[in-house]
This record gives structure tokens, C-alpha cells and sequence, in this order.
């Protein structure tokens, strides 16, 4: 019924938080999310908020549609997260602070849009593994091995680099026209 906003523990203590059925937010500092805390969301659209950079493992995490990750401003914030299965949100997004450098620890198949900011010089690198996203406000996305499948948000600018046609068959769609997109390495566009 009410939203409420939870703090995990983290520094070596296993969390197990079960929100109620609110717009639940959950806030961790970079490095204190482990795969062996269990956060479930419950119903409600749940976010969990990585509030400093770090590693985020959301291994034993369920019920949540949005990851935000806060950066710091004036710095280049850097965050490692890790998903497993169907604990993938439906949204990845930033407090809007520039220069933010998200990497996926593993592929992702399910499609999260990656929403990382207007405020300029944000990175994405993509797992190991074929990976299929959404990406908007993203200005440079590296791909990992394996067949990546990358579209680009109207008005976005991005250049996304493959890294060569060892790295698998890629492709790129531009969402509703409108967007930028520089291709380095071996890709298929739309």
C-alpha cells in the first residue's frame, strides 16, 4: 500500500528484505548488494538504488522493475552489475550525473532499456555472451562476444564498438529514427 524506502546492511551481513505491495525503493552503497542477500520487491514497480560506485551482485534478488545507480559529480563513476536468470529489470538508469561507466558482469537476454542519462559521457560494456538491450543517452557502448543485439533509442547518440568480426553477429536498430550511431567493428544495422 505505502511506499517505503529500506536500507540494506551490507559489510558482511546477509540481508533478507521482503517489501509490501508499494513502489518500494531499496538503496545499497556500491559494493554492500551481494549475491547472498535476498531482496525481493514484492508487488508494487520496486527500484533498488546503488547509492555510490561499486559492484552490485543482485543474484538473490527478485520483484524489482528498476536498477538506479548514483554517480558522484565531477567523477567518472564506475559500476560492475551482476544479474542472474530472470532477476533483470526492466529499467537501468542513473541519478543523471555525467561520465557514468556501467558494466554488465554477464549477459543479459530479456531486454532492459539502459537509460543512463542526458547529462553526457556515459559508457556501457556488455557481457561475455550474446546480449540483448536498449540502450538511450548511452555514448559509447562496447559489445562482449557472442551475437549482440543493441537498439538505439530515438535521439540518442551513441557509437557502439564490436570490437571485429571475431566478436560475433551483431545487430543495431534505431528505434523511431531520430538517433546517431557511429559502428566500429562488425556489426548489421537497420
Amino acid at each position: 500500500s505505502s511506499a517505503d524506502t529500506i536500507v540494506g546492511s551490507g559489510g558482511g551481513v546477509d540481508d533478507n528484505i521482503a517489501a509490501n505491495d508499494g513502489d518500494d525503493r531499496i538503496q545499497y552503497a556500491g559494493g554492500q548488494l551481494a549475491a547472498t542477500d535476498v531482496v525481493n520487491g514484492g508487488a508494487g514497480t520496486d527500484t533498488i538504488e546503488i547509492t555510490s560506485a561499486g559492484t552490485a551482485d543482485f543474484t538473490g534478488s527478485s520483484g524489482f522493475e528498476t536498477v538506479q545507480v548514483n554517480g558522484t559529480a565531477g567523477a567518472n563513476s564506475a559500476f560492475t552489475l551482476t544479474f542472474v536468470g530472470s532477476n533483470v529489470p526492466t529499467t537501468i538508469t542513473t541519478n543523471n550525473i555525467s561520465n557514468e561507466q556501467v558494466t554488465l558482469a554477464n549477459a543479459v537476454t530479456t531486454n532492459p532499456t539502459i537509460n543512463l542519462g542526458a547529462c553526457g559521457g556515459a559508457t556501457l560494456t556488455l557481457a561475455a555472451g550474446g546480449n540483448t538491450v536498449t540502450v538511450s543517452n548511452v555514448e559509447t557502448v562496447t559489445g562482449g562476444s557472442g551475437n549482440d543485439v543493441i537498439t538505439v533509442s530515438s535521439g540518442s547518440s551513441t557509437t557502439i564498438n564490436f570490437g571485429g568480426a571475431a566478436q560475433g553477429n551483431d545487430s543495431v536498430t534505431i528505434a523511431s529514427g531520430g538517433a546517431t550511431v557511429i559502428l566500429a567493428g562488425s556489426a548489421s544495422g537497420d
